[in-house]
């Protein structure tokens, strides 16, 4: 019988053997399997991990260029700044001209003796020169400092009761050259022609 033990042995190392191989080549079998679905896979996460870094160079290329053009919107916006500040500082400048120009029109027109006396009109800051050219409110402030100082302006006689005097040159009043006869015709005109030499 012991060879039956040792043949049975024998068979049972065997088959052990036989299990233990095919264990083993049915392992390489998975262990090749999973070593080419891992390498796949390995490929795989390689191939995405490149992408990735060419999207972070596109990015970093991307960020670059967004940041030179918020450089160059920045230059540009303080430049139509500086533009619109010198715009309006000439703006200025022009309507101040032109209410200068206005109001000297306008002080010759009311017959205003001096030109700074404009200035002590009501309403003189507060001019404004409309879109058209013209001014706002000039015409208004040399009436109201017509109504309210008429000694500023000149032909408008102020009425005093204690004058006393006498005017030069208006000792009598002046007749008519329609109510005159032929001889206060011919003195008032020899009169004229010899005032009219001495000029």
């Amino acid at each position: 019988m012991p060879d039956e033990k040792s043949l049975e042995d024998k068979t049972k190392e065997r088959e052990e053997e036989d299990l233990t191989s095919s264990e083993e080549d049915e392992e390489e079998e998975v262990l090749d399997q999973s070593s080419s679905s891992e390498s796949k896979e390995i490929k795989k996460l390689r191939e995405e991990a490149k992408r990735w870094r060419l999207r972070a160079k596109e990015n970093k290329a991307a960020v670059a260029k967004a940041a030179e053009a918020e450089k160059r919107l920045v230059d540009a916006e303080n430049k139509a700044q500086s533009a619109l500040a010198e715009v309006q500082k000439i703006q200025t400048i022009s309507d101040k001209r032109i209410i200068e120009a206005e109001v000297r029109s306008l002080a010759a027109e009311f017959g205003l003796r001096k030109i700074e006396y404009a200035r002590l009109g009501s309403g003189f800051e507060k001019l404004k020169v409309r879109e058209d050219g013209s001014v706002e409110g000039a015409r208004e402030m040399f009436e109201k400092l017509k109504q309210s100082d008429p000694e500023l302006f000149k032909g408008v006689t102020t009425t005093n009761t204690n004058f006393q005097g006498n005017v030069k040159g208006v000792d009598k009043p002046e007749k008519k050259v329609l109510n005159m006869n032929k001889e206060d015709y011919a003195k008032a005109e020899a009169q004229f022609l010899k005032e009219a030499s001495r000029r």
